[in-house]
């Protein structure tokens, strides 16, 4: 995951292993995950849709050419 370098995918710094867990360190994402501004915003323009899932297809893009496939993004 270090390899990838997208302004569509939140960074992955580096993995701290604990004796009982694993903690993800992660680039912050100042305005939140999707869901909150989903849920703040109410309902979207069509144009504020359509940028939002512009950028989520370039994210999976982008991982599809490292071979990482997102666990709820099936290509059928």
């Amino acid at each position: 995951m270090k390899m990838v370098k997208s302004e569509n995918i939140i960074k992955f710094i580096e993995c701290v292993e604990s004796a009982r867990n694993y903690y993800l360190v992660e680039e912050f994402a100042e305005t939140g995950t999707l869901r909150d501004v989903l849920s703040s915003a109410g309902q979207l323009s069509e144009s504020e849709a359509t940028n939002y899932m512009i950028q989520l297809l370039n994210g999976f893009k982008e991982l599809i050419k490292f071979g990482i496939v997102h666990r709820y993004f099936l290509v059928l």
